[in-house]
């Protein structure tokens, strides 16, 4: 009877330890890139900031990150520090320039489409610090929607 019982207790043990390994393996851990603050802008060092290294630490980071089996990637905002401006007068004038070419959202967003994940996209108050309208007349909102990607001029996504 003995032998019996260390036997029903092993294959009890085996269970709880199966089920217990079952039920881990079942869980899916979510991996997520999230940057934020990448405030990129062709500008030089100013008040302990350094706009122009941005891009570079943004492929550096998504070097590492492409190494990693993410399942998405989200850039929370204030992706440029400007476009398209001159704030060298700045706060008592800003001053558009042309063309308007936005070099600073193209190239921030290239290095972020590198990430070998699906991207998304939160706008912060520095991404509308651009001109009033694109070069084809687009005004804002509407034109920072495009320049950043989104469809149908709409600044969320559909599920």
């Amino acid at each position: 009877m003995l032998k019996n019982q260390c036997q029903v207790s092993k294959l009890r043990k085996s269970l709880r330890l199966s089920c217990f390994l079952l039920r881990h393996s079942m869980l899916r851990i979510v991996s997520i890139a999230a940057v934020a603050d990448i405030q990129y802008a062709d500008a030089d060092p100013r008040g302990g900031r350094e706009p122009r290294e941005c891009v570079d630490r943004l492929q550096n980071a998504i070097l590492h990150r492409n190494n990693r089996d993410l399942d998405w990637g989200v850039v929370l905002g204030d992706i440029i520090d400007w476009d398209d401006i001159d704030y060298s007068q700045y706060p008592n004038k800003t001053v558009e320039t042309t063309p308007k070419e936005r070099k600073n959202t193209k190239a921030v967003l290239a290095a972020w489409n590198t990430l070998k994940a699906p991207k998304y996209t939160v706008l912060g108050n520095h991404d509308y610090y651009v001109p009033y309208k694109d070069a084809d007349g687009t005004p804002k909102p509407a034109s920072v929607y495009r320049a950043f990607g989104f469809k149908d001029n709409k600044a969320h996504y559909e599920f």
